[in-house]
């Protein structure tokens, strides 16, 4: 549970458009404690754009926590951001 957690916060930072050099830092301390920074570290690189969105879809459904941010976010830039942040982990 920890990995996982782990990872979605480096989401997280990225849809919260924190500085560059922070999620840099983030991916750097997540890398030296062993936490995974891809999807590929958590075996979760096999899935495309439209799996995701059936997950990103059950999660927001389930959970109903998505209304609970401060601002509008739908499950396609849920998607975009995880998709988004594979490119800051490599």
């Amino acid at each position: 549970h920890g990995k996982r957690v782990g990872w979605a916060a480096k989401v997280m930072l990225i849809e919260l458009d924190a500085p560059k050099e922070d999620i840099k830092r983030y991916l750097d301390f997540c890398r030296a404690a062993g936490i995974p920074t891809t999807l590929e570290e958590l075996s979760l690189d096999k899935y495309d754009r439209g799996a995701w969105l059936d997950a990103a879809m059950h999660s927001v459904v389930d959970s109903g926590r998505i209304n609970s941010l401060e601002y509008p976010i739908n499950v396609e830039r849920i998607v975009d951001v995880i998709l988004e942040s594979e490119k800051l982990a490599l």
